[in-house]
């Protein structure tokens, strides 16, 4: 049986109508596919990493354990939702979640380590299953080649090349606050020649599409 890598952005797990309808989704897609979903920290991770600031935490070695520690309680919110279909339980290594997907249909996991992005789980995700395309249902519908909350007329670009999405995101032309994805994903991505495809989280059913071929926000193709 094929398997599906997916990222979701934290943000969703502040809108109950999108993650009830990516619940929904999952499940139907769970009729054909094995599922690793990777979850974002979202509001818990902004929050928690905010109080540990005000109160003397400058470390960012805690500051990204306590972020990776909310992705994980999003993922395991979601794994609920998704019982019996999901593993009982959150992943915290890639082995983990290899030997998950041998006993259940789905599998939700947060951040692993340290200075690692949860973009760039899902992409060794894909590199430890052998997929060549992934997903995220992103907190943007596309990748633009300016920041749009900055610049009206940024345009959204529909298919991207991994490396100049790079250059984009070194020249600071999309700033950090704005960049879908870091370098280190990037590079995973072109070296495994993995297809990374972006859409919006408000519209859950965009997995659907992009599953089946479609590409309803943008493509980042590995060259």
């Amino acid at each position: 049986m094929k398997t599906i890598a997916l990222k979701v952005t934290g943000k969703i797990f502040d809108d109950k109508e999108a993650l009830t309808e990516l619940v929904e989704v999952v499940r139907k897609l769970s009729e054909e596919y094995k599922m690793v979903i990777v979850a974002g920290g979202g509001r818990v991770a902004r929050e928690s990493i905010a109080l540990a600031r005000s109160i003397g935490v400058s470390s960012n070695y805690w500051l990204d354990e306590i972020g990776i520690e909310a992705s994980r309680l999003n993922a395991l919110v979601l794994a609920a939702a998704l019982q019996p279909l999901a593993f009982p339980g959150v992943p915290t290594s890639l082995g983990d979640v290899l030997r998950a997907l041998e006993s259940s249909r789905v599998v939700v996991l947060g951040g692993l380590m340290p200075g690692q992005s949860t973009a760039s789980v899902l992409l060794e995700v894909a590199e430890a299953v052998g997929l060549n395309e992934v997903y995220d249902l992103s907190a943007v519908d596309y990748v633009y080649d300016r920041n749009p909350r900055l610049h009206p007329d940024a345009k959204p670009v529909k298919v991207i090349q991994a490396s100049r999405l790079a250059q984009l995101i070194e020249a600071k032309q999309i700033p950090g606050d704005y960049a879908l994805i870091d370098l280190r994903a990037l590079d995973i991505a072109i070296r495994s020649r993995i297809t990374i495809k972006i859409a919006s989280y408000k519209k859950p059913g965009n997995l659907l599409e992009m599953v089946k071929g479609g590409n309803p926000g943008s493509t980042i193709i590995p060259e």
